[in-house]
């Protein structure tokens, strides 16, 4: 329940935030959120295993936290080039500009609830988490659609479509992330006293 109301509430907020950037400008943060939650996705697990070199007793923390600095990044120097290129906002008429950039607005909500509903498998937490609401399993969700589910579904149909390298490289491809986090997270329930070895360490995908 109290998921459910922090998504829309994350929706709700985004939309009021936008609202006065227009079709246009809401377009562009559209674009910019997908590219840089894609890229954070793709990114965090090398930038995560690096920061854990640097200091492994934050071990269970630096996939989250590697997650929303990427993102945070990547999405501030995109802000900042596409407000370079379009200086001037493209003006569309009144019955164009008032649904497209209501949608526009919802669509770039409904892309961070994806990538935040995706975080939460790399949190610190529980194995259930937000009262049983979240990693009861991991065929179930707790937010209408599966947010999460859908976007490890796109990071994986991009990586072997549209973004795929020569030699492709498959996000995910025994779509595993969910069952492998959830187990990170049940280790990190053992003892406060085992080693990082003896609670697993990292397990890439």
């Amino acid at each position: 329940m109290w998921l459910t109301i922090f998504n829309v509430a994350i929706i709700l907020i985004i939309v009021a935030m936008t609202r006065s950037e227009g079709f246009w400008g809401n377009l562009l943060l559209m674009f910019n959120a997908i590219f840089a939650a894609i890229l954070a996705s793709n990114l965090f697990e090398p930038f995560a295993e690096f920061m854990e070199g640097q200091s492994a007793s934050f071990t269970y923390f630096w996939d989250f936290l590697g997650l929303w600095a990427l993102f945070a990044v990547i999405f501030a120097i995109l802000r900042a080039i596409t407000d370079q290129i379009s200086e001037t906002k493209v003006r569309f008429k009144f019955p164009v500009e008032l649904p497209g950039g209501l949608i526009t607005s919802l669509i770039c909500g409904w892309v961070v609830v994806c990538f935040f509903m995706f975080s939460l498998h790399t949190a610190p937490l529980a194995r259930k988490n937000f009262g049983g609401a979240f990693g009861t399993a991991p065929d179930e969700t707790a937010f209408f659609m599966a947010p999460d589910h859908l976007w490890l579904g796109f990071l994986q149909s991009r990586s072997e479509g549209a973004f795929a390298k020569s030699t492709p490289t498959v996000f995910d491809p025994e779509s595993e992330f969910i069952l492998k986090y959830g187990q990170r997270r049940a280790q990190l329930e053992l003892l406060p006293g085992l080693t990082i070895d003896e609670r697993g360490g990292r397990r890439r995908r």
